[in-house]
């Protein structure tokens, strides 16, 4: 062991000044290169998320702090899946996989050219109905008497997200047959995607991450009103998008 080195609770040589800070952060899991890298993704993905969504849209703040939030994301989603795989915990796999695949569809459907649909959203369809049966798996073996295999979660909770996935395949499905989708209508299914995965993101942070902030009061309203205010924006956008004709007047204003 080399001088100034520690082997801790946290799994792996650290240097000795470290070890104060993992006191601090309460991190009663191994400290692995994976769970930095989980926890670094969803850090950046939650800043860069709530700076794109409260920065207007179209600017380069908006683009700038976006890109970083998806990127960040598909590091948060992919890392937290390689956990969940080799821990066994079936219903984060589940939600893992969900994340990466709701970032990614949001980001096709806003760089890719209007009134396109082709193999991506089959692959995405089938993609997600796996899971969706998945959930649906894991919520029925919960119910009848194996509820461990939820690993703390809600009963609800794989219902409730498998049929949310089951209908993002449906959505997926409709975009193929239609051949497309363009405007304010494509604009909402990147917006309500990457919404959705923001809210995943920070309430996964508000059921895990709250153990590695200090204690201080009001620690969980804090938590809980960011997960609300996710959903807020999201509905807000939602119907601004799709119900007035801001979307059209950015549109002609661009074109002018």
């Amino acid at each position: 062991r080399r001088p100034g080195m520690c082997r801790s609770r946290v799994g792996w040589t650290l240097p000795r000044q470290w070890e104060h800070i993992v006191d601090w952060l309460h991190l009663d899991l191994p400290l692995t290169p994976a769970l930095i890298t989980h926890i670094a993704g969803g850090s950046l993905a939650i800043v860069f998320g709530f700076t794109a969504l409260l920065a207007r849209k179209g600017a380069f703040i908006h683009r700038a702090s976006g890109t970083i939030f998806y990127l960040s994301m598909l590091v948060m989603s992919g890392s937290a899946t390689y956990m969940a795989i080799l821990k066994s915990q079936y219903n984060n796999i589940m939600a893992g996989g969900f994340v990466f695949y709701l970032v990614l569809t949001a980001v096709v459907a806003a760089k890719r050219r209007e009134k396109t649909a082709g193999a991506l959203e089959v692959a995405g369809a089938i993609f997600i109905s796996l899971f969706a049966a998945g959930a649906f798996t894991i919520g029925y073996f919960a119910a009848n008497g194996h509820a461990e295999i939820l690993s703390g979660a809600f009963l609800a909770a794989p219902f409730v997200f498998g049929g949310i996935m089951a209908l993002a395949a449906a959505l997926d499905l409709s975009v193929y047959f239609r051949g497309g989708i363009a405007g304010a209508q494509r604009i909402a299914r990147h917006l309500w995607r990457m919404c959705l995965a923001m809210f995943i993101a920070v309430g996964s942070f508000a059921a895990q991450g709250t153990k590695m902030l200090p204690i201080f009061p009001g620690r969980s309203y804090i938590l809980i009103g960011a997960m609300l205010l996710v959903l807020l924006l999201m509905f807000f956008w939602l119907a601004r998008v799709l119900f007035t004709k801001w979307y059209t007047a950015r549109g002609d204003a661009r074109t002018s």
